[in-house]
């Protein structure tokens, strides 16, 4: 029985099944291959890469123009990534500079020319000295950072090698500018005398280092700025000579101070601070000049020009020194190496010891001038807290003085003391202050500093625009970018989401074949009857599950019937009877079995039931007169006949688009076939 089973059981057909499912194949194999796009596009990684070359002289041997060792992790250090957020204006709330520092990856560009001659270099045992010059500078992106992330790695990688040729020619080649230091300094707590010294130390390094770069880069100018290191040198020099003079000049003459006493302690506790470390110094001094004199003393006591230095050192200083690393070995002292350390040392102190002295002297002529127990030129004394004045000279008088002649006037020195005491500074040619009022005097020294520190602003601004441009000019000329920016992706999504659909499709296919086998198994052995190999009735009803909507027009109901079954048992005999039923399914599916739009099954004993697409009711009609031929053809040479019912129903000739009512009317126009010929 089971053999039987094998053998009518449906024949495995690969295409079959393939083509029965094949829209959830695509559908399941596309989405796949989708949802795999979608969630390796956001670890998608996009790398900019461009190749750099360091072109100065001694770069084979890796050093910067200014002898240091070319260090390429400047390239990605804390201060280039700064001005690459700043350039692009990136939220440091949203951005990790060091997680974008550690995207940064820098590689030494080795050709295969290179390798060939470093490999036959080491073959003969001779050193490599030259170094790469040529470098892969890459920094990646992904969608997390922007929703376009080959733009913004780009865009980060020209910024950060911008920033980075700048940064080169400032530490190497052109030296940082000097630093703004006075802006806004009229706001903070500082006296006016304070604040112009402030300025002046500024302007005197600014100075110092322009000049520098004015007599090393003399046809430089700036796009930008418009202005020469020399201009602007100019620019501060003139500042320095007549403005800063000025206000010096203003601010002693006339005695202005915001405080005195505050102003006059501050000086005071200069002067003892200097003379405190000056007191350290001296004492190194001292002890300098010693050993010096001891030196000399050896020397002249020796009477020998011919003596050498050992002879002489080995008196003054020990003659061996313990080792660092070996306690018990001791080696010779250099000792020409400690004499000229020593004479370095006592230079440096000295010039600190007496530049502190000067320092202290203009301290105290400062105290002096405030204090009033020293002339200074023409001008009022000035206090906010008091003020005071001397006689203004009259013009008059001065003139009369350089013709040589007394000024005229009537009255006596005893009869008027301030005339008298005119006359005697006039005789020792000291200068007279003129009386202003405290309020004038402050505002106009207001008004010059706030004038000054504007103009210095101004002018520390494009400093530090034509630095900055000849930074990137100088280090362009040192650094060349050999190549443009290239960008790649890490995977290959389009090709690999490809491959994903295809393996999906694959496995898909496979596994619909296995579950379609499984499922004409199942059906097989609870959905067919194995007697006549055609869907039994719990298979009929399944079929009719599956129209849960209303049927469409032109579909048809054909129910057959075999009539007197039991009277041909009892007179042919069951298995007469059954082979009988047999023969008529067999009619059945050689009629409709090759119609992929017609299901046949039995509906129980003897009767038997078809549903028919796109079958009207004179085509059912039709197929009925075949079955009628087929079976008189059978009954001419059979004992036991074939006598059969029939009844049809179609949607549209009936009105029932419901298949359950439509086979209870075809149930009901049941009819006998006529046999006639």
């Amino acid at each position: 029985m089971e053999k039987k089973r094998r053998a009518v059981m449906q024949s495995f057909n690969v295409l079959r099944y393939i083509k029965k499912y094949q829209i959830f194949i695509v559908a399941v194999s596309l989405l796949a291959g989708g949802v795999f796009y979608l969630i390796m596009l956001n670890k998608q990684h996009y790398t900019a890469t461009a190749v750099i070359r360091y072109t100065n002289e001694r770069a084979e041997e890796g050093l910067a123009p200014d002898g240091s060792d070319i260090d390429v992790t400047e390239i990605y250090s804390e201060e280039v990534m700064s001005k690459v957020f700043e350039q692009m204006g990136m939220e440091y709330s949203e951005f990790n500079l060091d997680e974008f520092r550690s995207r940064v990856v820098v590689e030494e560009v080795v050709t295969p020319e290179m390798e060939a001659v470093q490999e036959a270099k080491n073959e003969v045992g001779e050193v490599v000295e030259e170094k790469p010059t040529e470098f892969s500078v890459s920094f990646y992106a992904t969608r997390k950072d922007s929703r376009e992330p080959e733009e913004f790695s780009r865009q980060v990688l020209d910024h950060m090698l911008d920033a980075y040729i700048g940064l080169y020619g400032a530490r190497h080649i052109n030296g940082e500018v000097s630093s703004n230091n006075i802006s806004k300094l009229d706001e903070r707590d500082y006296d006016y005398l304070e604040m112009i010294e402030i300025i002046d130390d500024s302007v005197q390094g600014t100075l110092e280092n322009l000049l520098n770069k004015a007599n090393n880069n003399y046809y430089y100018r700036s796009s930008d700025s418009g202005y020469s290191f020399a201009d602007l040198y100019h620019e501060f020099d003139s500042l320095s000579k007549i403005d800063i003079n000025n206000i010096y000049a203003y601010i002693l003459n006339n005695r202005v101070t915001k405080d005195k006493e505050k102003l006059l302690n501050k000086y005071r506790n200069r002067i003892a601070d200097f003379f405190r470390k000056n007191g350290t110094t001296e004492d190194e001094i001292k002890g300098i000049q010693e050993i010096i004199d001891s030196y000399v003393n050896m020397m002249r006591e020796s009477g020998n020009t011919d003596i050498s230095s050992d002879y002489i050192l080995d008196n003054v200083h020990e003659g061996y020194v313990q080792d660092e690393n070996n306690t018990e070995q001791w080696n010779p002292a250099d000792r020409m190496t400690s004499y000229d350390t020593l004479m370095k040392d006592y230079v440096r102190d000295r010039e600190s010891f007496e530049a502190a002295l000067i320092d202290v002297a203009y301290y105290e002529y400062i105290i002096e001038v405030f204090e009033g127990t020293e002339q200074t030129g023409t001008g009022v004394a000035v206090n906010i807290e008091e003020e005071t004045g001397i006689a203004a000279e009259t013009e008059e008088g001065e003139e009369e003085e350089k013709e040589g002649r007394p000024a005229e006037n009537t009255e006596t020195a005893e009869d008027n003391p301030e005339e008298a005491e005119e006359e005697n500074a006039e005789a020792e040619n000291l200068p007279t202050v003129s009386k202003v009022s405290e309020k004038e005097a402050l505002e106009q020294m207001d008004s010059r500093m706030t004038s000054l520190i504007e103009r210095l602003d101004e002018l520390y601004k494009k400093l530090s625009v034509t630095n900055s441009e000849y930074n990137e000019y100088a280090g362009a000329a040192n650094i060349s970018v050999m190549t443009n920016v290239v960008i790649e992706q890490q995977y290959k999504l389009m090709l690999y989401a490809a491959l994903i659909i295809v393996i999906f499709a694959c496995v898909m296919s496979v596994l619909v074949m296995v579950v379609g086998r499984l499922l004409d198994i199942f059906e097989y052995y609870i959905y067919r009857d194995n007697k006549y190999e055609l869907p039994n009735r719990e298979g009929c009803d399944h079929y009719m599950a599956s129209f849960r909507k209303l049927l469409p027009d032109s579909f048809s109901c054909i129910t057959f019937k075999l009539s007197d079954i039991q009277q041909k048992n009892n007179k042919f005999g069951r298995d007469k009877t059954d082979e009988m039923i047999r023969d008529f399914a067999n009619i059945l599916k050689q009629t409709f079995g090759a119609n992929d739009d017609c299901f046949l099954a039995v509906n129980g004993i003897g009767q038997f039931v078809v549903f028919a697409k796109e079958t009207s009711e004179e085509q059912a009609e039709a197929y009925a007169g075949v079955i009628r031929n087929a079976v008189m053809d059978y009954n001419r040479d059979e004992e036991c006949k074939i006598e059969f019912e029939y009844g049809i129903a179609e949607t549209k000739k009936t009105g029932i688009y419901r298949i359950k009512v439509l086979l209870m009317n075809s149930l009901y126009h049941i009819k006998p076939a006529e046999m006639t010929e």
